[in-house]
């Protein structure tokens, strides 16, 4: 019985400590982000791509899609991209990356080797990153995002979403960038772009509600930009 009782003790120490670590972690990254971040969907950006960027990162769209379909991972475009397709069925103008979003059960049933070599062949140089929780993409001058999402960690249900990654994990509130699930869920609808049809998340704009939940409904020209090329 009393060495049950130290288990248990230790056990409740082991935990404690734990939630300690991440409390500290949570309390830091308030402090190192202050009241005055600014969230990267407000940060400055061009009102107008060149024509050749805005070429590259339509073809970079379509790669990402062809690959990641031929794998048979299910994908939709997601953030920015998302938000160009739905409003005109292109790219918006000022955009100045790809994302497309993939749950982690998805993407973790294809050897990472593999999905790395298909994008090299086509000129696609990929990589990981385990703080942000994507696959970033550089082909050319620009660069795509897979942003992989599962479950919410240390929730007792199973109806929301947030992206991997330890700096979402440590530093976010449990809100921010959380989403519903059934709106990552396959199969996607899919809607024209340019001259072919890619796949988006379920219930059109309700996803960019979560991502942009400040401002999903309009476009803030005098804050989003700061000059033309």
């Amino acid at each position: 019985m009393a060495s049950v009782f130290k288990t248990y003790r230790s056990h409740i120490k082991i935990v404690i400590f734990v939630l300690v670590i991440v409390i500290s972690w949570n309390i830091l990254g308030i402090m190192i982000q202050g009241d005055s971040a600014v969230k990267w969907y407000f940060k400055k950006a061009p009102c107008q791509q060149s024509e050749e960027t805005l070429t590259e990162l339509k073809k970079l769209t379509f790669i990402m899609h062809d690959v990641l379909q031929n794998l048979g991972v299910a994908h939709a475009v997601c953030y920015g991209t998302l938000w160009g397709v739905l409003r005109s069925g292109k790219l918006l103008p000022w955009d100045n990356n790809i994302d497309m979003c993939v749950m982690y059960e998805e993407i973790n049933k294809i050897d990472k080797e593999l999905l790395q070599k298909r994008f090299k062949d086509i000129g696609v140089e990929m990589s990981f990153s385990s703080k942000m929780g994507h696959y970033e993409l550089k082909y050319q001058t620009v660069n795509g995002y897979i942003n992989v999402f599962d479950k919410e960690f240390f929730r007792f249900r199973s109806s929301s979403l947030k992206q991997i990654g330890w700096n979402n994990f440590l530093f976010s509130s449990n809100n921010e960038l959380s989403i519903p699930s059934h709106l990552l869920e396959a199969p996607f609808p899919k809607i024209k772009f340019y001259d072919k049809e890619i796949p988006v998340p379920k219930g059109d704009f309700e996803i960019l509600k979560s991502f942009y939940p400040d401002n999903w409904w309009m476009e803030v020209y005098q804050d989003y930009f700061h000059n033309t090329i």
